[in-house]
């Protein structure tokens, strides 16, 4: 795993048109069809998000060949409840 790169926005393009049916069953967001534009456009949020703090965004890839597996993205928001404020890491 590893923040995208602008250099991943032609795989990640790709691993989505790849993958539309599938995402589009759970994610309301993929039923637009798929441009190279807007993998180039979220893979440019993504590291503004990052550099800014607001969220962490990694390209899963594969071992043996590097190729893009998939996605993981992590807003960098905390809830803490009662009981359990305060208790542990916070940035």
């Amino acid at each position: 795993m590893r923040p995208l790169a602008g250099g991943d926005a032609a795989a990640l393009f790709e691993a989505r048109s790849a993958s539309r049916e599938a995402l589009r069953r759970r994610l309301g967001w993929a039923a637009e069809e798929p441009t190279l534009k807007a993998a180039a456009d979220f893979v440019a949020a993504c590291r503004k998000a990052a550099k800014a703090g607001e969220a962490l965004t990694l390209g899963i890839f594969e071992a043996k060949d590097g190729a893009l597996a998939g996605v993981a993205s992590l807003g960098l928001v905390l809830y803490l409840l009662t009981p359990d404020a305060g208790v542990g890491w916070m940035p």
